[in-house]
């Protein structure tokens, strides 16, 4: 934690730099990724030692533990290169709401990877409602490779994100993979959504405070 703190001082550092402007984007990226990974470390070291943030975190895990939830998938990308999504990327909005952005689509190089798709995808969601997922297996269909509308999954005690196909792909002319997909991980229980963003708020203040009195801005 503490090489990340001196890294993410250095990267503000140099935003205060007058030649910021060369490297500003990249400094902003880096800054982003760095508060993520710095976040994610003081969930587990904040929880050590307050007992009221512990609870906090602990509740948010299993709020957002259900069954039988519903990806839907609400974009579509087409290129006569990548075929399927690899990674994606996302979090919980505001409105209580996980959006998953394509962040990684496999390159194709030869015609019969088109016909490849992938069935299940396996990541990890976290209490502040950060979420990633890596395509773990594939399935193949002869005639098509059109994304489905939806996908079903779960998310577990421990923050495991499951979601897979729960039928072929169906559609000829392949090179269509998912962009963007939307879903309720609290099923429509709003009593659950509302008391999640609660606590994520009360965990971000905490978070927040930790590094004001920390870090060197």
């Amino acid at each position: 934690m503490k090489e990340i703190t001196r890294e993410l001082e250095s990267v503000e550092k140099k935003l205060k730099s007058p030649f910021r402007f060369f490297i500003k984007n990249w400094l902003i990226k880096k800054r982003t990724l760095l508060n993520r990974s710095l976040d994610l470390s003081l969930v587990e070291h904040i929880s050590a030692d307050n007992e009221n943030f512990r609870k906090l975190v602990e509740e948010n895990k299993q709020l957002l533990c259900n069954e039988n939830i519903q990806f839907k998938v609400t974009s579509e990308g087409s290129s006569p290169w990548t075929y399927m999504t690899k990674r994606f990327e996302g979090r919980i909005h505001s409105n209580g709401f996980l959006y998953l952005q394509a962040k990684s689509n496999a390159i194709e190089f030869l015609e019969i990877l088109s016909h490849f798709y992938p069935s299940k995808y396996i990541g990890t969601m976290t209490p502040l409602g950060l979420a990633e997922a890596n395509a773990a297996s594939t399935d193949f269909q002869i005639i098509g490779g059109r994304v489905p509308e939806v996908f079903r999954g779960q998310i577990d005690l421990n923050g495991t994100i499951t979601f897979e196909t729960t039928d072929s792909w169906f559609e000829i002319d392949g090179h269509i993979h998912v962009s963007k997909i939307i879903a309720d991980p609290f099923k429509g229980n709003n009593h659950k959504r509302e008391l999640f963003l609660r606590n994520r708020s009360e965990i971000r203040s905490s978070i927040n405070n930790w590094k004001k009195q920390n870090i060197k801005f």
